[in-house]
């Protein structure tokens, strides 16, 4: 008996060892098991915002891909809600509250600029507890531009953001794209998360950009500006939410 005891014991301890080493990653939040956490790679950006060795900004106690410059309020990085979509958000996040003021920040991709003539892809994870942004209202969350000193400037090459196109309480709010002299909107719904992804065509063409949340998507025509920063946070006030894993890419 003893020795049956024994083997017992043996077997579950291997099996135990194997099942630790089948799962990459960390699991995702919500619940999702063994479904792996690491972040996809960009060629200009990859973060996962507190999973990795640098601080995520000075004088900051998490740590993340990069170190990233804050320039107004105070985000955090903090444990994102349930729910995410795999490799889009791992346990935490950028975390921020604009009830009262604006809190932004961003990463020089330290390459100098990207030139106006590439594609760019910019994917991020989107949650957003509550937002009550006012009518004929637009308000970028995630950005890339030429400037370090704003979040929206005469300098933006596109954006990605909340937009309340017209005026009224229980309209509407959308995921908005901004380019060069127009927009496009998707449906867009408080406490859920989104996998955006931003193609940025390399000819600028007219519709020829896209914004997609992997399901809905629409067309816009990019900026020509080359851009250097990507941003991050929010601009205005009220809204309050996350951001999950971020790269950039130029295929």
């Amino acid at each position: 008996m003893r020795k049956f005891s024994i083997l017992f014991l043996i077997l579950l301890f291997a099996f135990q060892a194997n099942a630790a080493t089948t799962v990459s990653g960390r699991p995702c939040p919500g619940g999702a098991g063994t479904t792996s956490c690491t972040t996809p790679i960009g060629d200009e950006l990859t973060e996962s915002f507190g999973d990795s060795s640098s601080s995520c900004w000075s004088g900051g106690d998490s740590t993340c891909n990069n170190t990233w410059t804050v320039v107004t309020g105070s985000p955090t990085i903090a444990a994102v809600p349930a729910g995410a979509p795999s490799n889009t958000a791992c346990t935490n996040g950028i975390s921020f509250d604009t009830t009262s003021a604006a809190e932004t920040l961003y990463k020089d991709l330290g390459d100098g600029t990207i030139p106006n003539n590439v594609q760019v892809v910019i994917t991020f994870s989107m949650y957003i507890d509550s937002s009550s942004i006012v009518g004929y209202s637009y308000s970028a969350l995630v950005a890339l531009n030429a400037s370090n000193t704003s979040l929206e400037s005469v300098t933006l090459y596109s954006s990605v953001g909340l937009n309340k196109n017209t005026a009224g309480t229980g309209v509407a709010t959308k995921i908005a794209a901004f380019g060069n002299s127009d927009s496009c909107t998707i449906d867009f719904a408080e406490d859920t998360w989104y996998n955006i992804t931003l193609t940025l065509d390399a000819a600028a063409s007219e519709n020829g950009s896209t914004l997609s949340d992997g399901t809905n998507s629409c067309n816009f025509t990019r900026d020509t500006d080359a851009s250097r920063y990507l941003w991050a946070g929010a601009l205005d006030t009220g809204i309050v939410g996350y951001i999950g894993n971020v790269r950039v890419s130029t295929p």
